[in-house]
């Protein structure tokens, strides 16, 4: 969901807590409480209103550089560059140039794009297009591109990356949970390996401070990182050690900046990169079945309800006291 809703005034709303890191989270709840008690209740829903749309726009200014990067990539063949994914997108031009290399197919195009009719009239090329590889687009249409729309861009491109990239590493057309379980799932064939005390687990805070990264490189170049040496590095310098080593030993271009995955980690942008990375990586030998996963996850539910049935009920029936 890349939308927020800028009306929204409750302070424990569940758009809020998907969004505000713990941290933050534990802050604003310590504010609330200090401002509440003064009888600020209307700066409080005010301060966390703030809050969310700031978190929004700079995961969007993120997502925006690690997609730009990625599609400047794929249209390097074509020695055609987006400078500005929102203003740069809107002729279709790029875009069908972007979905061609990617697609190994032609698009009907119009060179000719001084009107809007012109551009709006590529953009639905590249849309029917995209239709026809299979690509389900919900909610974005040829106008929403042409008015630089900053979401709707965001979610085309991230599904061109679903489709497009996570399919280059036979994971099919999946999506949602699945997608997250089975990337991440091939990822920790490297990172057990390269380091085996350590797991990702998700696609956030796993990753920021740089092992999970350099135990994936480690296990196809350990004489390019030492785990060792890098245990005593600040979280920065293993992200730049580890995108350095990924560029020139597997021509991985570095799509994400160091700072941002340290401080503010975006699921979509390390997402993008760990699949770019697993693309180049030398296979491992080891099958990852997504009816496997699909089996793991369904008993991690199963587990998940019944320890809170049974917290459900100590809570409403303790256990006597006895001495």
């Amino acid at each position: 969901m890349y939308g927020v809703d800028r009306g929204c005034r409750k302070p424990w709303n569940k758009s809020l807590s998907k969004v505000v890191s713990e941290r933050r989270k534990f802050r604003l709840v310590a504010k609330c409480q200090t401002d509440q008690e003064a009888g600020c209740e209307d700066d409080v829903d005010q301060l966390i209103a703030d809050e969310l749309i700031a978190l929004t726009v700079q995961r969007d200014n993120i997502q925006k550089r690690t997609f730009t990067r990625w599609a400047n990539v794929q249209l390097k063949p074509s020695q055609v560059e987006v400078e500005d994914l929102y203003d740069d997108l809107k002729d279709g031009l790029k875009l069908i140039a972007l979905l061609e290399n990617l697609s190994k197919k032609p698009i009907k195009k119009t060179q000719r794009v001084k009107m809007n009719i012109h551009k709006l009239q590529n953009l639905e090329y590249a849309l029917r297009h995209l239709e026809k590889e299979g690509v389900k687009l919900v909610n974005i249409s040829n106008e929403d591109i042409l008015s630089g729309n900053h979401k709707l861009t965001l979610g085309l491109i991230w599904t061109i990356i679903c489709r497009y990239q996570f399919e280059n590493l036979s994971m099919g057309n999946v999506t949602g949970g699945k997608l997250k379980s089975l990337l991440l799932a091939k990822c920790n064939q490297s990172i057990m390996i390269g380091y085996p005390p350590a797991k990702a687990h998700n696609f956030t805070s796993s990753f920021q401070d740089g092992m999970a990264f350099c135990a994936m490189i480690a296990a196809h170049a350990p004489d390019a990182i030492d785990i060792e040496a890098c245990k005593e590095m600040e979280p920065i310098a293993r992200h730049e050690l580890a995108f350095t080593v990924a560029e020139e030993r597997f021509e991985v271009h570095q799509l994400l900046e160091p700072y941002d995955t340290v401080h503010s980690p975006d699921e979509k942008s390390i997402m993008t990169y760990i699949a770019a990375l697993t693309a180049k990586l030398p296979d491992l030998g080891v099958h990852v079945d997504v009816a496997t996963i699909d089996d793991y996850a369904t008993h991690a539910r199963a587990v998940k309800q019944f320890l809170g049935d049974k917290k459900n009920s100590w809570d409403t029936d303790p256990l006597p006291v006895t001495v």
